[in-house]
Parts: C-alpha cells; sequence; structure tokens
C-alpha cells in the first residue's frame, strides 16, 4: 500500500464517457487520483509520461479487444497491477486474464465503490508482493549461479587433483611424471601455463626447467622471455624455492615488483601465478607455478588444494627417485647373485667334470690294466704244471679281482657310467640301489621314458640333487623307505623325492631341516634358478616332505638309435662242424685287445681274425670279415658298443656279439642285450664264462647277463 498522506494515482482505460462518470463518482470523497485514457496507444503514452499505481482497463478499446488488452498494457508496463472491469461476464475469460497478468477481473454493473477501493488496495498489494518476490527470485538466481560457478570451479579442481593423483601411483619416471602433472593441471584446470622446475643441488639454488605445458603463444621471443622469468633467481619460483614457502602474484602487469615480467606477461596472456616449493626433509628440491590468465585468480580453497597437489607431486617425485636407486641397487645385487649362480654353477660342473675325468683315468687306466694283468696271468696259469706256483697265480687273481672291483666302485661313486649311458631313468635306478646296499634305504623308482632330459648337463644336476635329497632322507627323515619319480608336465621336467618321515619347517633354515651340508637345498635352489627352474618344497613337522625339482625345457627322448641301420643286409654263415670260431675284438684300450688275444688264442677252437679300436672300426670289420663272434666293448670313441651292436646285429644276423665292459651296472648290460648282443660279461669275470659265451650257440646263449 501507498502512504495515507500520498494519493493513489489510478489510470482508467476507458472509452465509454458514461463508465468513466461512474468510476470517478464512486472515488470521489477518496483520495484518488485518476487519469482516463481512451485507448491502448494512448494509455501507453501516459504511462510514459507519470507514474501510476494501478490501472483500470476496459476489454473493449478501439484498439484493442479482448485479452490482447491486458497482453498490450502487461508488456508496456510489467511492474505496474492491472484491474480488468469490463461488461463481458464469461468466468473463463476472467481466468484467462488473471492468468495474463490481470489483479483482478470486475465486471461492470456489479461493483460499489467499497470493492473497488478494496480491488485496488489487493491489487497494488499483491504486486508490490509479486514484485519482491521476483526480486527475491532473481536474488536467488543469481546467488545459484555463483554457487554453481563455484562449485563447478571445485568439481573441476577436484577432478584435475583426482587425475593427477592417478599419475602420480601410476607414472614410475620422474620427467615423464611432471610432464603428466603439468598438462593436467593445464587442461583441467583450466591454466594458462604451468611449469616444473628442479632447483640444482648447490649454494646458488638455480633452477633448471623441466616440465612445462599451455601457453601456446609461447615460442619465439616470448618463449625465451617465460623461460628465463622461470629460471630467474629473484622471481617467485625462486623465491618459493629459496623460503620454502608458496609465492602468489595476484596482478602481474599491476605489481611493481614485477616490472621486468610484464613484457612476457603481456605477450604470454598471463595475469597472475602462485608458486609452491617441492619440498623433501625440510629443503626444497624444486618449484611448481601455475599461471592464469586472469587478475587474482588464486582464492585460498584454490591455493590450499594446488598447495597440496604440490606435497603431493613432491613425495611422489622422491618415491621415483627412491625407487630407481632402489632398482639400480636390486639389479646391482641381481648381477652379482647372477654372477655367483653363475660361478657356482661353473664350479659344480667343474667338479663334475673332475670326477668324470678321474673316473675316465680309473676305467681306461687302471682297471684295463688290471684286467690286462687278468688276463695275463691266466695265460700264463694255463702254460705251468706247478702246484705252488698256480696257488700263487690264484691268490694274485684274487688280489686283482679285489683290485677291479675297488677300482670299479671307486669309479661308480666318482661318476656313474650308467647316467652318461643310459639316461636318468636309468642313472635313478642304480642310485636306489646303491642307497640300498650302503644305507639301507629302500628307493622306490618311477620314470616316464618322455620326461627323459636331452641335456647331459641336466641329467648330471637332477642325479646329483636327487642324490642329495635321499642323503637328507637318511639323515633326517627316519624312515627306510622313500620314492623318487621323473615326469613331465607340460614344457617342465619335473623329478619329485618325497617320504612319510618326520618333516621339516620350510620357513627355518638350519642343519637338521638338511638344509646345509652337501650339496644343499639353498646349492639346489641357486642351480636350477640359473637353469631357469625352482624348487617347490611341501614338508611340515610330523607328516613328511616332498620336494620337487622342475626345470622350463623342452625334453625329447633320442630316437634316433632306435631301428637304425646302415649298408646292405648280408647273412654271415654259422660255423662248420671241426672249424674254429672266427672272433672279431672290439676294444679301445691296447692293453686288454693284448690281454684278450693271449688268452683266446691259446683256446684251440677259437681264431682271432681281428681287432677294433672302435665302434666304427669294428661295424666296418664286420661287414668285410663276416666274423662269427664279436666281442664288443660298451664304452669307444666313435661309435659306442650299443650302437655297433645294433647295426652289426641288423646286417650280421649270423653274427653274434658278446659285449664285454668294466661296467657291473644291469642297466648297461639290458642295453646291451637289447641292442643285439647275445650275452653281456664284465672285464675281469671268470674267463671261463666268456670261453663259453664265444662257443655257445645263439639261441642256447641269448640273452645272457653274466657279472
Amino acid at each position: 500500500m501507498t502512504d495515507t498522506d500520498t494519493p493513489i494515482r489510478l489510470l482508467l482505460v476507458e472509452d465509454n464517457p458514461g463508465d468513466v462518470v461512474l468510476l470517478q463518482t464512486m472515488l470521489e470523497h477518496s483520495r484518488y487520483e485518476v487519469c482516463v485514457a481512451g485507448s491502448i496507444s494512448l494509455a501507453k503514452n501516459v504511462i510514459l509520461e507519470k507514474a501510476f499505481d494501478v490501472v483500470f482497463v476496459d476489454l473493449t478499446l478501439p484498439d484493442s479487444d479482448g485479452l490482447e488488452t491486458v497482453d498490450a498494457l502487461h508488456a508496456a508496463a510489467p511492474d505496474l497491477p492491472i484491474v480488468v472491469l469490463t461488461g463481458v461476464t464469461d468466468e473463463n475469460v476472467a481466468l484467462a486474464a488473471v492468468s495474463r497478468g490481470a489483479q483482478d477481473y470486475l465486471v461492470k454493473g456489479q461493483t460499489n465503490s467499497p470493492m473497488i477501493i478494496r480491488t485496488i488496495r489487493h491489487a497494488i498489494d499483491r504486486k508490490q508482493a509479486e514484485v519482491s518476490l521476483q526480486r527475491a527470485h532473481d536474488e536467488l538466481e543469481r546467488r545459484v549461479q555463483e554457487r554453481t560457478a563455484d562449485l563447478r570451479r571445485t568439481n573441476r579442481t577436484l577432478q584435475m587433483v583426482a587425475e593427477c593423483n592417478q599419475a602420480l601411483v601410476h607414472i614410475p619416471d620422474e620427467k615423464s611424471l611432471a610432464e603428466a602433472i603439468c598438462r593436467i593441471i593445464h587442461r583441467i584446470g583450466g591454466y594458462r601455463l604451468v611449469r616444473v622446475a628442479s632447483a640444482r643441488d648447490d649454494e646458488a639454488r638455480d633452477l633448471r626447467l623441466i616440465a612445462s605445458a599451455g601457453a601456446e603463444t609461447l615460442s619465439g621471443e616470448a618463449g625465451v622471455i617465460g623461460q628465463a622469468v622461470c629460471e630467474c633467481s629473484c622471481g617467485p619460483t625462486a623465491r618459493a624455492v629459496r623460503l620454502g614457502r608458496g609465492c602468489v602474484c595476484r596482478d602481474l602487469l599491476g605489481d611493481s615488483e614485477q616490472a621486468s615480467w610484464r613484457e612476457f606477461a603481456s605477450k604470454a596472456g598471463l595475469r597472475s601465478l602462485v608458486a609452491f616449493p617441492l619440498m623433501s626433509e625440510g629443503c626444497a628440491f624444486g618449484a611448481l607455478t601455475i599461471f592464469s590468465d586472469e587478475p587474482d585468480a588464486f582464492d585460498q580453497d584454490q591455493a590450499n588444494m594446488l598447495r597440496a597437489l604440490a606435497d603431493d607431486l613432491a613425495f611422489a617425485i622422491i618415491a621415483v627417485r627412491t625407487r630407481a636407486q632402489r632398482d639400480r641397487a636390486e639389479q646391482d645385487l641381481e648381477h652379482r647373485a647372477e654372477q655367483l649362480r653363475a660361478l657356482a654353477a661353473e664350479l659344480t660342473n667343474a667338479e663334475q667334470r673332475e670326477r668324470r675325468r678321474l673316473a675316465q683315468v680309473l676305467h681306461d687306466g687302471l682297471q684295463q690294466l688290471l684286467v690286462g694283468a687278468k688276463y695275463s696271468v691266466e695265460v700264463i696259469r694255463s702254460r705251468i704244471n706247478d702246484t705252488d706256483a698256480l696257488d700263487a697265480i690264484g691268490q694274485l687273481t684274487s688280489t686283482l679281482d679285489e683290485s677291479i672291483a675297488a677300482a670299479r666302485s671307486l669309479t661308480a661313486e666318482l661318476s656313474p657310467p650308467v647316467l652318461y649311458e643310459n639316461g636318468l631313468g636309468a642313472g635313478l635306478e642304480w642310485l636306489a640301489r646303491r642307497m640300498q646296499e650302503k644305507h639301507g634305504l629302500h628307493v622306490d623308482i618311477s620314470a616316464e621314458p618322455g620326461a627323459e632330459p636331452s641335456s647331459e648337463h641336466v641329467r648330471i644336476l637332477l642325479f646329483d640333487a636327487v642324490r642329495e635329497l635321499l642323503f637328507n632322507v637318511v639323515k633326517h627323515a627316519r624312515v627306510s623307505r622313500a620314492r623318487v619319480s621323473l615326469f613331465s608336465a607340460g614344457p617342465e621336467t619335473r623329478v619329485e623325492v618325497s617320504d612319510d618321515g618326520v618333516g621339516f619347517d620350510p620357513g627355518r633354515r638350519g642343519h637338521k631341516d638338511g638344509l646345509t651340508g652337501g650339496l644343499g637345498l639353498f646349492g639346489i635352489r641357486e642351480r636350477l634358478h640359473y637353469l631357469d627352474g625352482k624348487v617347490i618344497i611341501d614338508s611340515a613337522r610330523g607328516r613328511g616332505t616332498r620336494i620337487t625339482l622342475v626345470i622350463k625345457m623342452k625334453q625329447a627322448l633320442d630316437a634316433s638309435r632306435d631301428g637304425e641301420s646302415t649298408g646292405a643286409q648280408a647273412i654271415a654263415a654259422p660255423p662248420e662242424p671241426g672249424r674254429k670260431i672266427r672272433v672279431l675284438i672290439a676294444d679301445d684300450h691296447a692293453i686288454v685287445r693284448q690281454g684278450l688275444g693271449s688268452l683266446l688264442r691259446g683256446v684251440p677252437d677259437i681264431e682271432i681274425v681281428g681287432e677294433a679300436v672302435d665302434g666304427q672300426e669294428a661295424v666296418e670289420m664286420a661287414r668285410n670279415l663276416r666274423p662269427d663272434v664279436v666281442i664288443m666293448d660298451v664304452s669307444m670313441p666313435r661309435l659306442n658298443g650299443c650302437e655297433a651292436t645294433r647295426i652289426i646285429s641288423s646286417e650280421l644276423p649270423g653274427s653274434r656279439i658278446v659285449g664285454l665292459s668294466m661296467h657291473l651296472e644291469p642297466e648297461i648290460g639290458h642295453a646291451m642285450l637289447k641292442a643285439g648282443a647275445s650275452a653281456y660279461l664284465t672285464k675281469g669275470g671268470p674267463t671261463d664264462a666268456l670261453i663259453a659265451a664265444i662257443r655257445a650257440p645263439v639261441k642256447a646263449h641269448a640273452g645272457i647277463l653274466i657279472n
């Protein structure tokens, strides 16, 4: 409502003089000033010239008709309360008028002075309320928009921080990390230019730019100036590093302290900046500098978030540097460990080579000499009749037999021949017999033929490892039985050694657990690791032990030995009755050939037709001589006895082959028999057994193994 001392100014838009007089009469005793306009066009002009508190309007005017009249007045004076005073009594029209902005709807002839006055007051009050409400709404809308803008900035900053945190976690390189942080702050944060500088570790603390993003205009002269500013010893970035706290420049163009920056700032479109030091243990090692294209762009909330981001960046860089130092140290340690593993492997290989060399010396030297001596003694025995001399020769023969047995045992301990001649499976069978004989440990062996390693080095390593593990069973498991399985699992060769003994704690290292002494689990693990293998330990106190040796290596059986034959097949005729048995001796040791020759030449029905010094020569001589019997040594150069036997038995079915070797292992004997030998004897055995094997018919003496 207007003040009581101030008259209410009313505009009446009416073209009927009678209705004008009627309204004026109703209001003549009230403090109202009534101004009349006979058309909408006149009303618009009057509104522009004078201020009114309310307007009454008829819907039927010379230049306007119906609800368009309300629309026209509302458009001309949107804040002026409008009351319709018309002769139209249609309720729908009344509702439509109110919906278009009229405060009330009065019908002519149905009003009186009090109603008119009351309507005027209510219209003015409602309009004032609407105006106040609209102003409040506008103010609220303004605040909402400001708050929305603040939230957008906050969300953008939070998104920026979130992506920066992802980069901090996942990027392991310091320079790449700094570049990624600059790009994220520039792209998501919307800042004009972002730079990370590193402080040199000296007294001057000079800065070196390591990453930058934004301000595409920073090229040419502006770029040179910009880099100089970032590295300037008196600029905000350097000051932040020197003081160890953030520095803000609210307006680069208006700040007198930044006069040297104005040219650069103007060309680059930069107006404000904030610089935060990158701290570690109380010392700044660099700085994060952020530029905006607006003055005073960094409020307290943004500054706090950016300061926290700088702290996170500093932490991440230090972590990257620490990780890099750790990685370098680990690489050095791994390199040294690899060198130690290689050295250990080479030492072990050297040990194996020396063992094999000594075993070869014993086999090729001492044992052959002893066997040759025994053959010579047998020749002497056959030529004398003196009883005392025969007794002495018998004692000498016994001594030679004991010496041969001792040399054989020592050779086998140093380097089991069966391992090299017949593979790991046969070597494990030999080891099982040895453990039973020497330690009373019964070992069940299970070996898949397809799991046999093709590499001799791998066979030796696995054999030594199994032997060491079985020694541990003997010493610690308190059982009399163990199991060894050789099998393949995909591309892996596995050897499993298990027992049902007392077990041990794999996490505890100590002598009682069999982890020290000899090759030991640690040594086994290191040697297998060097060959890209591993050791799997499954054990616990009271529930036994299972240790699996794994080597990832393509394994293959040597199938070339099965079914090979060379040359055309020929049949040697069996000896005619009364004809001497024609014998070919194949041995690479001259003293053995000499001793055998001397022994057999003294046998009336045996004739020595030739002597071969290796397997290849034995095959060639057999093809030419067609002997009745070939006495074949197992271990020979160029072509071993098994291969030579396979070829001769295939080409000359009528020629019998008697295997003769220093090796006692049945696996070697079985290999010779499988290759086609009719008998297998050991050197140094009874000479009568050798002569009997030579004389025996093929069917009567086929497949005989005599130790």
